[in-house]
């Protein structure tokens, strides 16, 4: 059976035949000249250009199509470990695909955007180094807010935007604002409790001169702080130094005397006569705790101890509220008196202790009858 190959049609002609075919064109060309004018050299003449470009474009190969170029991906930026800061200058450092490292089409550029503003380029053409992470040194901080974005340029354009990063360049010192406690006081405690306000988040020192005592702290988000620094008797020079978050330093003197006030307390019983021969299920002891400055203390642990003849001691505990009042309630029970006797005396007590001002007692005499 005959069979029948296919003739592949799409290879390139070759370029004898191309020329040929050219001659021939070019040889009717002119004998229609030659028709139309009588002139054959003029109308050989007119037809030579259009022999030279007919030549050119039958002998010359096909140019490839040109290849498209691909955008590069976007850089990243990393960000500061603290954003505020008061330097004038800032380093940012990031990293750039590993698709690009090291070629020289390819570089970065940078923006910076103030508050409120749009970015503007304030650096190009800093080179793509050999390692995908780079460094950009001396990049100038405007006061405030500072946002930074980093782009790639290259053969297929320039990239989206980098994740912002931020600045924030602050060079005013912090405010600081003492509310207690009022400058040269008199305190009457083992510790002076200093309260006040500055800028949040700021790290606090105070440092007493006179017993070599350093207590630190931080400032709230709303920037209230409190801290209390051990006193010894006498003057006491306190210093406290404030550092807010971008580095920036304000210190104040305070000066406090420790005095010898003590820590007081008083005893009130609900009743002061006792007759033995009934119980009594509602007694109670109310003590009032002061601290050495006369003011009320709150939180202070008092023990009640209640001697009744012919019972074991009754004791109780309680603390203070913030009237600097406790009170203890117990029950009496029904008794006697020791022998030959009508009436007898025994103390109520109330032990206060507090850490801060040490121990105060008192008792108060209770009568029991029959």
């Amino acid at each position: 059976m005959r069979t029948h190959r296919r003739i592949d049609r799409s290879g390139p002609v070759p370029i004898a035949f191309r020329a040929s075919l050219a001659l021939a064109v070019v040889a009717l060309a002119v004998f229609v000249a030659w028709a139309a004018t009588g002139q054959v050299g003029r109308a050989a003449a007119s037809v030579g250009s259009l022999f030279d470009g007919f030549l050119h474009a039958v002998t010359t190969s096909p140019s490839p199509p040109p290849t498209d170029a691909v955008l590069a991906g976007a850089p990243s930026l990393s960000a500061p470990a603290q954003a505020d800061t008061n330097e004038a200058t800032a380093t940012l450092s990031g990293s750039v695909p590993q698709d690009v490292v090291g070629k020289p089409d390819f570089t970065i550029n940078l923006y910076q955007a103030l508050k409120s503003q749009k970015p503007a380029r304030i650096l190009e053409g800093f080179p793509v180094p050999t390692t995908p992470l780079f460094t950009i040194r001396g990049v100038k901080l405007q006061k405030g807010s500072n946002s930074f974005t980093v782009t790639l340029v290259g053969p297929g354009g320039e990239s989206l935007p980098s994740k912002p990063v931020v600045y924030v360049l602050d060079q005013t010192p912090p405010k600081v604002t003492i509310t207690a406690p009022k400058p040269d006081a008199t305190v009457n405690a083992s510790a002076a409790t200093i309260t006040g306000k500055t800028q949040a988040r700021s790290a606090l020192l105070a440092h007493n001169a006179d017993n070599m005592v350093n207590v630190a702290g931080t400032a709230a988000d709303d920037g209230s702080f409190t801290l209390k620094v051990p006193l010894v008797m006498g003057p006491n020079g306190i210093t406290l130094t404030v550092t807010d978050p971008a580095g920036n330093v304000t210190s104040q003197v305070i000066a406090i005397r420790r005095g010898s006030g003590k820590l007081a307390v008083s005893l009130k019983p609900s009743d002061y006569q006792i007759n033995v021969r009934v119980s009594h299920s509602g007694f109670t002891l109310t003590a009032t705790v002061t601290d050495p400055d006369g003011h009320p203390l709150e939180g202070a642990s008092v023990t009640f101890t209640l001697s009744v003849p012919g019972v074991q001691p009754i004791v109780g505990t309680a603390t203070t509220d913030g009237t600097g009042t406790a009170t203890f309630r117990t029950r009496i029970p029904k008794t006697q008196l020791p022998a030959g006797t009508r009436r007898y005396t025994a103390p109520a007590t109330a032990l206060v202790s507090s850490d801060d001002f040490g121990t105060a007692q008192t008792q108060v005499p209770i009568t029991y009858y029959r």
